[in-house]
Order: C-alpha cells, then structure tokens, then sequence
C-alpha cells in the first residue's frame, strides 16, 4: 500500500509540474520581400531575398555586369544601391539563393565539423579506424560547404521569369 501510495504522489507531482510549466504559444508571422525566379518548363522555383548582393546585366549593355545590394522589391521592378532597375530590362540575374540544398549543406558541414575532432580524440590517428573516419569526415565536410554555398545564374532568354514578391511564414514560439 506505501509503494502505491508514493506512485500516486509522484504521478500527481509529474502531473502538476507539466501543467505548470505549460505555456502560452506566441504567434509571430514574418514577410520577406525576396525575388522569385521560376521556370515554368521545368518545374523550379528559387529566391533571392532583400539584402542579398546581387549582379545583373541589362539588354542595352550586355557586356556589363553590375553589383550590389538588394535593397527593395516591388512586384516589377527592384532597387539595388539607390538605383530603380526594371525586371523586364535584366537579361541575367545572379544571386546566393535559398533552396533545401542549402540547408542539407549546412547540415553536412556540421557533421564533418563534428566528425573529425571526435574520431580523432575517441579513436586516435594510431589506430586503422581513426584516419579513415577522419578522411570521411573530411569529405563529408567538403560537400556540406559545397551543397551550402548555392549561387545560380538566371537568363532571362533560357526560359526564366523573375518578379517581386513577398515570402510568408508564421513562426510560433512559447511565451517564457
């Protein structure tokens, strides 16, 4: 009857600890102006979004390519340095964009990075398995900053259409 007795007792603690530390869920929507490019024949869409650097060429001088700071997007047109550029006028964009292959890049540079100071610490460079996890390691990480580091070109005349837009998401957290 005692052993039944503290179970109770601790599944009542347990019970009011979690209810107490419930928490109320803030809802916090974010907007990001960003800059779509999207290939209608092959399915893919990518972003570039405010702040990013950026070069673009124009139809008039194709033989130059400038630079700069995205600082605002409108629905055709956008703002890099001060400067009002219409999208219609732009024969190629290129920019560092967001897609899931970053962020499986990033992921994998984790993991090298962790890898190969652990193998070398736990198994040692003495040892047959030690240089071979590290040499995976190595590869591993070389990958992750090769998947994380995703810049494109879009040509316009190849198919691309880029307009302005707004990217929505809501991120909820708890209110501590």
């Amino acid at each position: 009857m005692a052993n039944f007795s503290w179970l109770l007792l601790l599944g009542f603690l347990t019970f009011s600890l979690s209810y107490a530390s419930a928490q109320e869920l803030i809802s916090d929507p974010v907007s990001y102006d960003v800059l779509v490019f999207e290939h209608f024949e092959k399915g893919k869409t990518y972003f570039i979004r405010k702040g990013g650097r950026i070069k673009y060429r124009l139809y008039n001088s194709p033989k130059t390519t400038y630079k700069g700071e995205l600082q605002k997007v409108n629905r055709e047109s956008m703002i890099v340095d001060g400067r009002e550029i219409p999208l219609k006028d732009c024969s190629l964009i290129a920019g560092r964009v967001r897609s899931p292959k970053e962020f499986q890049g990033a992921i994998l540079l984790g993991m090298g990075a962790g890898v190969i100071p652990l193998s070398a610490a736990l198994l040692g460079v003495n040892s047959i398995a030690g240089p071979i996890v590290i040499v995976g390691g190595v590869v591993v990480l070389t990958v992750g900053i090769i998947r994380s580091m995703s810049a494109r070109k879009f040509k316009m005349t190849k198919g691309w259409a880029a307009y302005g837009g707004q990217l929505q998401f809501d991120r909820s957290y708890q209110k501590q």
